[in-house]
């Protein structure tokens, strides 16, 4: 009995190692496919970050690519990038502005946008987001504040 257990755990742990082969530790979000995360004025937002009616936000995004690879494929920059507001008691997608493409070695998407009139105070999400089949995204709840 004892030889079969031995032989049993030693097929689990063969096993375990041919299922984590593929993968290796990173420590860059490039590497490891991790979530996007909005900054603003190059701090990272925290949820519920206040944004003014009327106000300007700075915001960028990095690794705005058109596909998730570990594997050190080349990536290609997502393209056709909309910035919108959607407060969530309207539900109303206010569109904030667009960008071509993301651009350099970190795949961001940077600028600055206004927070259109009309937008009501309180709870919303800031998203940037490609359009077409090729889809990147990141979101992030803010606080719209009035002008």
């Amino acid at each position: 009995m004892r030889g079969s257990s031995r032989a049993l755990t030693a097929m689990l742990v063969g096993a375990t190692m041919v299922g984590v082969s593929g993968c290796a530790l990173t420590t860059s979000a490039a590497g490891s496919c991790a979530l996007r995360e909005i900054r603003l004025d190059d701090h990272a937002v925290r949820p519920g970050a206040e944004v003014r009616v009327g106000g300007e936000i700075h915001l960028s995004v990095d690794w705005m690519t058109t596909d998730c690879d570990d594997t050190g494929a080349t990536r290609r920059a997502a393209r056709h990038i909309t910035v919108t507001i959607t407060p969530t008691a309207t539900r109303h997608v206010f569109r904030l502005g667009t960008v071509d493409a993301a651009t350099g070695q970190r795949f961001t998407v940077a600028g600055r946008f206004v927070v259109p009139d009309g937008v009501p105070a309180g709870a919303a999400t800031l998203a940037v987001t490609s359009a077409g089949s090729d889809f990147a995204s990141a979101s992030t709840p803010v606080t719209v504040g009035a002008r």
